[in-house]
């Protein structure tokens, strides 16, 4: 026997691509088609991680389109700000913008990146003050939850 896994999650960056920013709205058709493609084939459901600049302005709708017509379960929004009030504000514009979607908002406690975009250095007590503070500011239909990336850096993170 093997695992039962309940769903498959993609983390495909295409900004991590060399001059994607040029091209952004190519490389979000080619990672509709990947989605597609993965979803067609998964006997689980498929989520998606992305960065909120796929969900906003021109891109918005062409990604909104495409993962709400291949069945996308959830997708992930990479919003690493430590700036509550900020984050939620633009999690709630993405949220209430694409209604037929459902989105968790992933928030970053890497120790590696700067304090500006990581909640490793507040510590546990305060980081769990935050997050309640999202599930309150976000509650909502189409919010899923939130996704903590990494727990290797949370297990490290001082009470």
């Amino acid at each position: 026997g093997g695992l039962g896994f309940s769903g498959i999650h993609l983390d495909l960056e295409p900004d991590q691509l060399p001059g994607a920013e040029s091209m952004r709205r190519e490389l979000l058709v080619f990672l509709a088609d990947t989605v597609r493609d993965v979803k067609k084939v998964s006997p689980v459901p498929v989520s998606l991680s992305i960065h909120p600049r796929y969900l906003e302005g021109e891109l918005g709708p062409v990604a909104a389109g495409a993962f709400g017509s291949a069945g996308i379960r959830e997708i992930s929004v990479m919003i690493y700000s430590t700036g509550l009030e900020n984050a939620a504000s633009r999690m709630k514009s993405i949220i209430s913008a694409w209604p037929g979607l459902r989105f968790s908002l992933a928030v970053s406690v890497e120790k590696e990146l700067p304090p500006g975009e990581s909640f490793f250095r507040i510590g546990k007590k305060r980081f769990g003050d935050i997050l309640s503070s999202f599930e309150k500011k976000l509650a909502s239909p189409g919010f899923a939850g939130i996704v903590v990336q990494s727990w290797e850096n949370y297990r490290e993170m001082d009470r």
